[in-house]
């Protein structure tokens, strides 16, 4: 009993002292916290922020502050020194992704017109285009009116890179009363994108509290139901997503929910009552659910859930009764390896803001506004050494040229399965889901 105390004990100051801050000083305050809706409530989250890196394992940090004036920062690696400060006015930065020899792809939304942009940015911090997603001329508006603080009181926007695509997933609160129109993930109350680089497939989960039923599902089909729960078709949802992270040919889910799955596709489930905790959908190639595994389990509300690949394990993070922090490991069957033990006062991240970020040295970064609307970022560095072999920085890739905007994209098929744009998604209520995957040519 002793030695398994003392195991217990220095996995945790392990995971603990593996972590380094820098504390980054911006020169305008961050815009602050947005009202959306969490779990089975409705409040204001922490501070948007869109962590993604280079190569040389640089920071880069999309945000937008208190004027309005959506920005992305890129750090030196391992310090918190300002390289470049990339400025995009008129703009709110909603979701950033960050290729290996610099350049990007950032989701903007104007804040006048209410209309979504994607722009490539090279690396120099040079723009290649800008591409207006004029969701108006598809089956869906773009119309997201911002709200007074020049926020959009919006949910989740996402964007990553997989195989020369930029995917870009997004929720939004639209205009009022209900448009008659073929719906998608509605309403998508919380949503993740994760890229599998053997199978070259990247996978899109949503939280629903309508279609196409309660629960999370992957390509917003029953066919992929991974988790069942409790809602109200009116922005209340019973569950919430943390993060996704490839695993072998699959992938690993965070998530949590308040209720108990009762049924699972149609079938009576087993699962522990009262106040769930943190649980880990299984996914398999195929999109399918073939487990869900709940890490941790007491009376404390949960959710914020975060996850990134650590050697042959995963570091998961979650906050208990939104102010308390906590780290642990697991392995690919998410069978528990290293305790999970509070880590308040050595760090955190931000509120449902998929945090972890793996570094191409094989350490996992993430990003915190201490002050939320102050001109304080900390960026932590997790250290992996002994678990994961630097890789050398690999030659960039050879840049495309820009071809005219309407070859950039094409229509999305009807099962979201094929092709570039996923135009299916719709307005009921007040929110929208839309999925969109811009095809670099």
């Amino acid at each position: 009993m002793f030695l398994q105390i003392m195991f217990f004990t220095l996995s945790y100051a392990l995971l603990k002292e593996k972590i380094t801050p820098y504390e980054v000083t911006l020169p305008v305050n961050l815009l602050g916290g947005e009202y959306t809706f969490r779990t089975y409530t409705q409040g204001t989250f922490s501070v948007r922020l869109y962590p993604s890196s280079d190569a040389k394992n640089n920071y880069y940090i999309g945000y937008t502050d208190t004027n309005g004036l959506g920005t992305v920062i890129k750090v030196k690696a391992k310090t918190n020194t300002i390289l470049r400060t990339d400025k995009f006015t008129g703009y709110s930065v909603r979701g950033l992704t960050v290729k290996d020899d610099g350049s990007y792809g950032v989701f903007l939304w104007d804040t006048k017109t209410s209309l979504i942009y994607f722009r490539k940015v090279d690396a120099v911090g040079k723009e290649v285009y800008t591409k207006n997603l004029d969701l108006r001329n598809q089956s869906i508006p773009s119309s997201i009116v911002a709200e007074d603080d020049k926020g959009f009181g919006v949910g989740d926007s996402r964007l990553n890179y997989g195989n020369g695509t930029f995917h870009l997933y997004t929720h939004v609160h639209s205009d009022s009363g209900h448009e008659d129109m073929g719906v998608g993930c509605s309403h998508m109350t919380s949503g993740l994108q994760g890229w599998n680089s053997k199978t070259n497939t990247m996978i899109h989960i949503c939280d629903s509290d309508a279609f196409p039923a309660f629960g999370m599902f992957a390509e917003n089909s029953k066919t992929y139901i991974l988790y069942s729960h409790i809602a109200n078709k009116g922005g209340y949802s019973g569950g919430e997503l943390g993060g996704v992270v490839e695993n072998g040919d699959g992938w690993l889910l965070i998530m949590n929910s308040i209720t108990p799955e009762a049924v699972y596709d149609g079938n009576p489930v087993n699962t522990p009552n009262g106040v769930q905790d943190i649980g880990v959908v299984s996914i398999g190639k195929d999109k399918k659910r073939t487990k869900v595994t709940f890490i941790k389990k007491n009376a404390q509300t949960k959710n914020n859930g975060c996850i990134a690949k650590y050697g042959d394990k995963f570091l998961v993070g979650y906050t208990e009764d939104k102010t308390n922090f906590y780290l642990g490991t697991i392995d690919a069957s998410a069978t528990i390896k290293d305790q999970f033990e509070e880590v308040t006062g050595v760090t955190g991240w931000g509120d449902r803001d998929d945090s972890f970020r793996s570094l191409n040295s094989g350490n996992i970064f993430w990003v915190k506004a201490p002050q939320n609307k102050g001109n304080k970022l900390i960026i932590y560095e997790f250290n992996t050494a002994g678990t994961v072999d630097p890789t050398p920085d690999p030659k960039p890739e050879p840049e495309p040229e820009p071809k005219p905007e309407h070859s950039e994209a094409s229509e999305h098929s009807s099962d979201g399965h094929n092709g570039e744009i996923n135009n299916k998604a719709n307005v009921v209520y007040l929110s929208l889901f839309v999925g969109i995957i811009l095809m670099l040519i």
